[in-house]
């Protein structure tokens, strides 16, 4: 009899860790890492709350002389964007999805591409974005975050793959080798994150080619970090004078 009850625990056991059932380790083993999924909505959700509208200029401006772009906050009081949304003007409005906003005069523009930086002062209650600077491939998922067409659909998102790397678009997008997806974008997304299934920045984006939604031009997060190491390199010469 205790022979058939020890044998019924056991097939009892297997089926259990067959089956998935959790069960409760003892809380005195080492354990090096824990996995944790995390839906693609859940992810897009946290980035999001690291995208910003950017506003370039004074709105009212009888002339025109004002635009609309998007931006991420990485950290430190900067926010990473395309260079041609920041150049040309001095003064910005840069808004979260919550509504906070922060005014802003202090930028850095990329001569060799397409990657501009804004500081703002005071303290920036916002969870920064990691930049991935590993080489992408052909086939990557990727989204794309910002404002198309700037406030009417602010804080948008689509989704697409790597189409192409190693592009050369010399001129208007610098001459830095970019990447080509298929993921919507439209005026008002430039300076905005390009993101991977984990919610790391690898990239941002800065423009495509004419009426055409879905050829997205970027630069890859590893140009976007040399940039950013030139520019903390000003910072703290900056500080020295």
């Amino acid at each position: 009899m205790k022979n058939w009850l020890l044998t019924y625990i056991t097939i009892g056991l297997i089926a259990v860790v067959l089956l998935g059932t959790a069960i409760v380790l003892p809380s005195n083993l080492n354990h090096k890492s824990v996995l944790v999924t995390v839906s693609s909505q859940d992810m897009i959700a946290l980035a999001m709350q690291s995208v910003v509208h950017i506003q370039a200029g004074d709105p009212n401006d009888e002339e025109g002389n004002s635009w609309q772009g998007s931006g991420v906050y990485i950290g430190n009081n900067l926010f990473m964007t395309a260079r041609h949304v920041i150049k040309g003007q001095t003064k910005f409005k840069i808004t979260f999805e919550n509504g906070i906003e922060y005014k802003a005069d202090c930028v850095y523009m990329e001569s060799a591409s397409d990657v501009g930086f804004i500081h703002v002062e005071g303290m920036v209650l916002c969870e920064s974005l990691i930049l991935n600077t590993q080489e992408l491939r052909r086939g990557d998922e990727v989204y794309i975050l910002g404002n198309p067409f700037g406030l009417e659909f602010k804080f948008s998102v689509s989704k697409g793959i790597v189409s192409a790397v190693h592009r050369d678009a010399e001129g208007f997008f610098g001459d830095k080798l970019i990447f080509q997806s298929d993921a919507a974008s439209y005026p008002g997304n430039s300076g905005g994150p390009v993101i991977n299934e984990l919610g790391e920045v690898v990239g941002i984006l800065v423009g495509g080619y004419g009426n055409v939604d879905n050829l997205s031009l970027c630069i890859p997060a590893r140009i976007c970090q040399k940039s950013l190491e030139i520019f903390l390199k000003i910072m703290e010469m900056k500080e020295l004078i």
